[in-house]
């Protein structure tokens, strides 16, 4: 498993989205189905997240040579990649394996 902070799922996307992600992550609206550790250095988490509609997402989880992490997610919903519901279960995932 690939460990990644709070500051790693900021950089991944704009302050309004991370804003908004982190309300819905405090109301409980993710829900993770599945993550996989593809190789030792790229993980992917499949969740799902109520907005207007039920969005799928998946979110990549990737560390460099350096040790370095990055996140980029993608969402079923219009806006599509590193939305808030990318942060909502990016920061759930975080909360059920004991990151945060």
């Amino acid at each position: 498993m690939i460990n990644y902070t709070l500051q790693d799922v900021a950089a991944m996307t704009s302050d309004a989205f991370f804003n908004r992600g982190s309300d819905y992550f405090k109301e409980q609206r993710s829900a993770i189905r599945d993550f996989e550790m593809i190789s030792h250095d790229l993980m992917v988490i499949s969740a799902v997240t109520k907005g207007s509609a039920n969005y799928v997402q998946s979110i990549s989880v990737m560390r460099d040579d350096m040790g370095a992490v990055k996140l980029k997610g993608r969402c079923s919903c219009p806006v599509g990649r590193e939305c808030k519901h990318v942060v909502s279960s990016a920061l759930t995932f975080m909360l059920e394996h004991n990151f945060i």
